[in-house]
């Protein structure tokens, strides 16, 4: 019985390494030290050294990774969404030290694999910022967003503000598409005013 009851936390720890697994992928993309998908996997301290390692990795030429990604912001089909707080409402204006709360879905992408983690931007950048976990507990997915498709899964993140430059700029949400190489926006983008 001790063993069962084990099967949510390894399941947990499962889906994290797999997520850490496609941050590690997608290093040169991925700026400051303090992401979801990392937690678990690495020490802190040695995560701000990654992108050092990566680029020490490919030089002597035992890892390559993948730099023209492609930046899909109007995709034929919709891989998800922003769905709290409302992307329709006027900009959040909030002090440096704020934080806001995400909560949103996502689906299969074209290679029939579930997302495993979903990647935030502000503004034109083309790095990511702060990332959530994906939940495939699709009984947690129904009650919070009552999805009736079993291919959709829902995410959500507490996401800080220090990272942002101060004044308007926007938050967008992107999913990573593995087999053509792209990073997928997700609809909806919430509006912010970061103040001193």
């Amino acid at each position: 019985m001790n063993s069962v009851n084990q099967l949510p936390q390894i399941s947990s720890l499962h889906l994290q390494r797999q997520a850490g697994k496609t941050c590690l992928e997608l290093i040169k993309f991925i700026e400051g030290t303090e992401h979801k998908c990392f937690e678990g996997l690495l020490p802190l301290s040695f995560t701000s050294q990654l992108k050092h390692y990566a680029k020490t990795l490919e030089e002597i030429g035992l890892r390559e990774f993948p730099k023209d990604i492609s930046f899909i912001t109007k995709p034929i089909k919709s891989y998800g969404s922003i769905e709290y707080p409302s992307t329709t409402r006027n900009s959040i204006t909030t002090s440096r030290n704020g934080s806001i709360n995400l909560r949103g879905w996502c689906m299969l992408s074209n290679s029939q694999e579930l997302s495993k983690i979903v990647l935030f931007s502000y503004g034109s950048s083309k790095s990511f910022f702060a990332d959530a976990l994906v939940n495939p507990d699709s009984s947690i997915v129904d009650k919070a967003f009552n999805l009736i498709q079993p291919n959709k899964v829902g995410w959500s993140a507490n996401i800080s503000f220090k990272p942002l430059p101060l004044g308007q700029t926007v938050i967008k949400a992107w999913v990573y598409e593995p087999v053509d190489k792209q990073f997928i926006k997700l609809d909806g983008e919430i509006k912010v005013n970061v103040v001193e």
